[in-house]
């Protein structure tokens, strides 16, 4: 009351009618605008502030205390989370139910490419009495990758004194590939098989060369026994590398069958591996299975997905889609030099072939594995390192312990 009584004169005082007032007249001066009839709702913290004697929530405010918005809608979540800090500010059941009916766990397909994952075989065994892979245990080779392969196989026997001239010249042991812009710039004709290959990297895995290497078995020197005959598919997060491998046999052990001399290892077995010194082993790039493999890069990768929380099927789904994004790249990069290069093949009356699909066989015959390898392998890791990862568990600081005391004693 003492506030109203403090008004200048000229205030136009708040009406009691529901209908609006008529606008003041020319000779009327009017120093604020009216106040609006309708209750505003204070907040809670205003209220608890001025008293329930100054701000009542149905008497008219000041302008200066009232906003020229209308009121927002009234939210119970939000006027009780005041209350309890902890509690959840908005909860919409349809999103809870959105949540379950499209979950990433069931939008993931997590399928390969390409590989024979059911058939696969995560053990290795010594190569007994046959000198040549077992029949369906590796990949098949279409032609332009069995031409590959022995476009560089016959660098690979290219040696000084016994060890490739690879690794001598160049320090690697990887071989050099062209790039594809330097290879279809210098063709005449180009085709399809070129784009390919050059999407392909070619490995050599020879450590005999670097010393002798003992026989896991029975620890005597194995000897040189020709090279694989098939090289080894190894994925990586958008390509694949092609490993050229060679065989190792034993002039000591005897198949346990046949009685024969006959026991031979793979150059990129895990057992021939354990037994190389620390550096060299180190520098073979991949991990393996029987029939398929990823490189070390690649099983970082997953092995950080999974830490972060990743199912198997978003991270098959994530490599699959790096492969065939830089696939798709390759191919605009194929049809925009054949653009270029129209008005030529024309005037030549030159046709171009199609580029395949990934998956193709008779073209780029490209592989991923699925998610249930990808986990296997995994698990299969995590079996292997199961004594040091206890073992660093048991040496870090304990920060929350509890006792039991609930056991009874007799």
């Amino acid at each position: 009351m003492e506030a109203a009584a403090r008004r200048p004169s000229t205030q136009t005082q708040t009406p009691t009618s529901t209908k609006p007032k008529a606008p003041a007249t020319s000779g009327t001066f009017i120093s604020r605008p009216p106040v609006p009839s309708t209750p505003h709702r204070i907040s809670p913290i205003a209220r608890s502030a001025a008293g329930p004697s100054s701000l009542p929530t149905n008497a008219a405010q000041p302008q200066s205390m009232l906003s020229c918005r209308p009121p927002p809608p009234r939210n119970d979540n939000l006027e009780r989370s005041r209350d309890d800090p902890q509690r959840i500010l908005a909860w919409d059941e349809t999103d809870a139910q959105d949540e379950d009916e499209f979950s990433l766990e069931d939008m993931a397909g997590g399928e390969g490419i390409g590989a024979d994952d059911e058939l696969d075989d995560f053990e290795f065994e010594s190569d007994l009495d046959d000198v040549s892979p077992t029949p369906g245990r590796l990949q098949p080779l279409n032609d332009w990758e069995r031409q590959e392969f022995n476009s560089y196989l016959a660098l690979a026997k290219d040696r000084i004194g016994g060890v490739p001239r690879l690794y001598v010249e160049q320090n690697t042991f990887f071989f050099n590939t062209s790039t594809i812009h330097s290879t279809l710039s210098k063709c005449v004709y180009p085709t399809p098989e070129l784009l390919y290959a050059r999407l392909r990297r070619w490995f050599l895995w020879d450590p005999a060369v670097y010393g002798d290497v003992p026989c896991p078995l029975c620890k005597n020197t194995l000897i040189g026994h020709g090279n694989i005959p098939s090289p080894r598919r190894i994925i990586d997060i958008d390509s694949t590398i092609m490993a050229i491998g060679y065989r190792y046999r034993c002039t000591h052990c005897k198949n346990a069958k046949s009685g024969l001399k006959t026991v031979t290892f793979q150059s990129w077995d895990p057992r021939i591996l354990a037994v190389l010194p620390p550096l060299l082993a180190a520098e073979f790039p991949a991990i393996l299975s029987r029939r398929n493999g990823i490189t070390r890069t690649l099983f970082r990768n997953m092995r950080a997905a999974f830490l972060g929380g990743m199912g198997a099927k978003q991270f098959a789904d994530g490599v699959r889609s790096q492969h065939l994004e830089r696939y798709d790249e390759a191919h605009l990069q194929y049809l925009q030099y054949l653009a270029s290069r129209e008005q030529l093949d024309k005037f030549c009356g030159l046709k171009h072939r199609r580029i395949s699909t990934f998956a193709d066989f008779e073209g780029f015959h490209g592989t991923v594995p699925s998610a249930a390898w990808f986990k296997t392998l995994y698990d299969r890791f995590i079996a292997q390192h199961r004594n040091e990862i206890l073992k660093h568990t048991s040496m870090l600081t304990l920060t929350i312990g509890a006792l039991d005391h609930s056991h009874k004693a007799c």
